[in-house]
């Protein structure tokens, strides 16, 4: 039997049972096997049974595994599925963010998309960064946000996360938003991220009110990271923390 006569024999045999598959304990690395194996032309009814039913796999503790492989081949240059991953992500962004399995799935999207191709899922949180700066799962997807933007929407996410002004100015709302980032463990993450990633002078802008809310904060080890962020913020690290 040829390799082209097995792939098709196994074809046969999971051929519209890809999602149940895909959700078992032991199914969902098979199909992960023969996603690694098959040619392009013959994985394709794999691609199109799993965005069927996406967003279902990507909340699911098994399923996310196939989902997660299945995004980097929908989003290679010149693929068909592109355009249709890309809406299916925008469209359910936000169940997304806040599954702990889906985040995961939109994450390794982000990861793969030009930063252009990310604005519609950025877009689809504003008015809700600053909750979701405050959730575990969340966060680990708003820290990405920030890598992505263009300097205007990161001055917008930041504005939405700590400023009640058009600039950010030291008032004692933006300094109470400040001290809920700094309290919160992974808001605190997202603020390292916005000081890492915004230009010199939000940095600055950001440094003197972090030192200001720093008052507020009696946490000594929140104290002596940021004190040593703000006098070497080269050397900060914002490398994605475990969940």
């Amino acid at each position: 039997m040829t390799m082209e006569e097995e792939e098709k024999m196994i074809a046969d045999a999971i051929r519209n049972h890809i999602y149940e598959m895909s959700v078992d304990q032991q199914g969902t690395h098979i199909i992960e096997k023969i996603l690694n194996v098959f040619t392009s032309e013959r994985k394709q009814f794999i691609i199109e049974e799993v965005l069927d039913k996406f967003i279902e796999l990507s909340n699911n503790v098994n399923g996310v595994c196939v989902a997660k492989k299945v995004i980097p081949l929908c989003l290679v240059k010149n693929s068909k599925y592109q355009q249709r991953i890309l809406e299916i992500i925008s469209k359910s962004s936000l169940e997304l963010i806040q599954n702990p399995y889906g985040n995961y799935a939109l994450q390794i999207a982000l990861d793969f998309l030009d930063p252009s191709q990310s604005y519609p899922i950025l877009d689809s949180f504003k008015g809700k960064y600053g909750q979701l700066s405050l959730l575990k799962f969340s966060s680990n997807v708003i820290e990405k946000c920030f890598e992505k933007a263009d300097k205007k929407r990161k001055n917008e996410i930041l504005k939405e996360l700590t400023a009640t002004e058009d600039k950010i100015i030291c008032n004692f709302n933006s300094i109470i938003k400040y001290i809920a980032l700094l309290k919160n463990g992974y808001g605190n993450f997202v603020l390292q991220k916005a000081f890492d990633m915004s230009d010199e002078d939000t940095t600055k802008e950001i440094g003197v009110l972090v030192q200001n809310a720093l008052q507020h904060i009696t946490d000594k080890k929140t104290k002596a990271k940021w004190v040593q962020i703000i006098d070497n913020p080269s050397k900060l690290n914002t490398k994605p923390k475990k969940c």
